[in-house]
């Protein structure tokens, strides 16, 4: 199974609740193969977290299961955003070198972002401020514009301070 993990994130592929559906009810990967007019190869590589859960195997496994193929879409869905959220969680570090620069207690005094002294809730601040998904990107020459736009009626000690 592909189970991606971080300090306070896990990814669970909808593959794990097919499989236990398959045990309760005596299964096996060839039957639901054969049942759901797919390759064993496929229902494998889904079970494992290998390949994604569509909307047309949502629709089949409704069929055969009986569970509404939403279900079905909604564990996809939250495993594709658990695995995001993992993988930046597991990325930060690199974010937070780049955020050591910005000085973030001067703009937290400055109003600029939210006081706090976890480097991860910095990052993330900064990188809602900045409008970025990645602090290396504030110096990028598209992004820049649209920063001192951002800041523009903005007091000079805070625009100073950024």
């Amino acid at each position: 199974m592909k189970i991606y993990r971080s300090n306070t994130f896990i990814a669970i592929p909808p593959g794990m609740t097919i499989k236990e559906v398959l045990e309760d009810r005596h299964m096996t990967q060839k039957e639901l193969a054969t049942r759901m007019d797919m390759s064993e190869k496929h229902i494998s590589k889904l079970i494992n977290g290998e390949v994604p859960l569509t909307q047309d195997v949502a629709m089949r496994l409704e069929r055969v299961f009986g569970v509404e193929a939403s279900f079905w879409n909604g564990l996809e869905a939250a495993y594709r955003e658990s695995i995001l959220k993992v993988e930046y969680e597991n990325s930060i570090d690199e974010e937070i070198n780049f955020a050591k620069p910005f000085g973030y207690a001067k703009l937290a005094r400055l109003g600029i972002v939210p006081e706090t002294k976890k480097a991860a809730e910095q990052v993330n601040n900064l990188q809602k401020f900045f409008e970025v998904a990645s602090l290396k990107n504030v110096a990028n020459d598209m992004v820049m514009p649209l920063v001192y736009e951002n800041i523009k009626d903005m007091e000079p000690a805070k625009k100073s301070a950024i």
